[in-house]
């Protein structure tokens, strides 16, 4: 599952390099401020960590991920841009792994997050940023101990932070890459690399 997964999400990052490519002379001095609503895919991965004084190891599950987000940008300056941004995001998130003599395993539905960004142009027609803000992780838990098993939904709040790149084609769409990582509560964490497509108002 996780070759399959890169196999996609590396063909999405090749469409959207070649698609950044021919869209550098077509956007020139994008002020990227105003409302904006993006769609993004790409890899993603949860990261149990296992470690207690019988073991150092971690486990993790990697699927595919995509999701929406929207937001509003103001400039600062000439150079600098903040904004924030509200999005959701789903992924296959199926796992189970042994924890001592308990079995857990896990089935997510869907992340929320509230974000704020900061960032300054980079040449004429791209923005990098930084971002961190608040995210809320709900998944289902079941839990198999002596032969008993019990489940609930239970909802893990964490720290996201990222960093990014957007790329202007027109002054209404651009192209974006990111990197989150999210820090959750009952020692959760996620990686992402996301690509995606933009449009501003």
């Amino acid at each position: 599952m996780k070759d399959e997964t890169m196999k996609h999400y590396h063909a999405i990052t090749a469409a959207i390099i070649v698609a950044s490519g021919l869209g550098v002379t077509a956007a020139h001095a994008e002020e990227f401020v105003g409302p904006r609503v993006e769609a993004t895919i790409g890899w993603n991965q949860l990261q149990f960590d296992l470690r207690n004084p019988q073991t150092s190891e971690n486990e993790t599950n990697s699927e595919l991920g995509w999701g929406f987000a929207a937001g509003y940008d103001v400039p600062i300056g000439s150079n600098l841009i903040a904004g924030v941004e509200a999005g959701i995001s789903f992924s296959d998130d199926e796992y189970s792994f042994e924890d001592g003599s308990v079995t857990r395993s896990y089935d997510g539905s869907r992340d929320i997050a509230l974000m704020g960004r900061l960032g300054t142009r980079i040449g004429n027609n791209a923005l990098g940023y930084l971002a961190a803000g608040y995210s809320n992780y709900r998944t289902d838990e079941f839990v198999e101990n002596g032969g008993i098993l019990t489940s609930e939904t239970v909802n893990l709040d964490g720290l996201r932070l990222g960093a990014g790149l957007e790329v202007a084609l027109t002054p209404s769409t651009y192209l974006k890459s990111e990197y989150r990582h999210t820090i959750y509560e009952d020692d959760i964490s996620r990686n992402e690399i996301l690509t995606g497509i933009g449009f501003r108002f």
